[in-house]
């Protein structure tokens, strides 16, 4: 679908991160129930340091992922990117709560 090391080529910049957004924006318009876009977009919104839209993104593709192994790793990338965003801010919420609650 698409290609990681394409993704980070494309992110060099931030002319070309705003062309990266806009085009997963676009596919996700065309393909909302894709979860591999919505795990793209987690992704690049990560890299940005925009990392509560980056957990949204990651949970999303988690629950519309219909094999357990890629649920866990939109999750285990949610927890992750949460945990970044915790360390960043200074708070020490639980994440596994915060999924639970965020995910109902």
């Amino acid at each position: 679908m698409y290609n990681k090391g394409k993704l980070l080529m494309l992110l060099d910049d931030e002319q070309s991160v705003a062309e990266a957004q806009a085009l997963f924006e676009r596919a996700l318009e065309l393909r909302p129930d894709e979860p591999k876009i919505c795990e793209a977009m987690g992704e690049l919104l990560s890299g940005q340091h925009d990392f509560q839209r980056s957990v949204e993104y990651y949970l999303n593709a988690a629950s519309k992922y219909p094999d357990d192994k890629y649920k866990r790793r939109a999750m285990d990338n949610a927890r992750m990117t949460y945990s970044k965003q915790s360390h960043q801010s200074g708070q020490t919420a639980n994440i596994d709560e915060w999924v639970e609650r965020f995910a109902s």
